[in-house]
């Protein structure tokens, strides 16, 4: 039987979905469930900022292409509005909630996403106190349709969701183990330089304006082996 879809909906999980991710996932310190499915065209989120808003009249601009337009005026308001927060796709959403302190602290939360245009509201909403549910996958073929939801959808994109965050995190504490390696190589190395260059040379060095990298010994012993004898006793007896 094919699963059709209107135009707009606003659905809510069943409990028997809802029980399947307590069974799978289980539940945070505040008591909810560490995941949840939740229908795109009806969660929505709380942001804040300044939003434009129209006003009577309008008034007249000059376009690119130097045309004169009508255009509606409008005026600046700051508030907190709340927003679809998956843009109203018709489709469920499996969310997985995070704690409030992977959010930093309140205190940079509101810094960090204050408005850029002087309200002074946060553009993200409200510090996650009690932590938030980010989108861990929308339940969607290839081609864009809506998946039904079901146990079988469930019981697979949980345990591998898990097993994704799970590898990352090892990959990331790999990545720092290697990382401190590296640094107590370069730092063992760096030591046996130094003590190296303490140590006093005893190998012979040549002296300075030479152009011969030789030592003043390997010269001597040459200059001595080239020396010509004009007169080279033949015997012991002609000396």
């Amino acid at each position: 039987m094919a699963w059709t879809l209107g135009v707009y909906e606003r659905r809510q999980c069943p409990q028997e979905f809802i029980d399947r991710l307590i069974d799978l996932g289980g539940l945070n310190r505040f008591g909810e469930p560490n995941w949840r499915v939740v229908w795109g065209q009806t969660e929505l989120e709380q942001v804040g900022g300044t939003w434009d808003v129209p006003k009577p009249g309008t008034h007249f601009i000059v376009n690119p292409k130097g045309e004169l337009c009508e255009q509606p005026n409008t005026m600046e308001i700051a508030e907190m509005r709340w927003v679809l927060k998956y843009e109203g796709q018709a489709c469920w959403v499996l969310e997985r909630w995070f704690p409030p302190e992977n959010y930093g602290t309140e205190f940079s939360w509101y810094q960090e996403n204050a408005d850029p245009r002087g309200s002074g509201l946060s553009l993200l909403g409200r510090y996650p106190d009690e932590g938030y549910y980010e989108c861990c996958q929308r339940l969607i073929t290839h081609d864009g349709r809506a998946v039904e939801l079901n146990d079988a959808v469930l019981d697979y994109y949980v345990p591998m969701i898990l097993k994704t965050h799970e590898t990352t995190e090892w990959e990331r504490r790999a990545a720092r183990n290697k990382f401190r390696e590296e640094e107590a190589e370069k730092e063992h190395q760096r030591k046996v330089d130094m003590y190296v260059a303490a140590v006093p040379d005893s190998r012979p060095k040549s002296f300075a304006g030479q152009t011969s990298k030789k030592s003043w010994e390997e010269k001597g012993e040459e200059k001595i082996s080239k020396t010509p004898w004009k007169k080279a006793p033949k015997s012991f007896g002609q000396l």
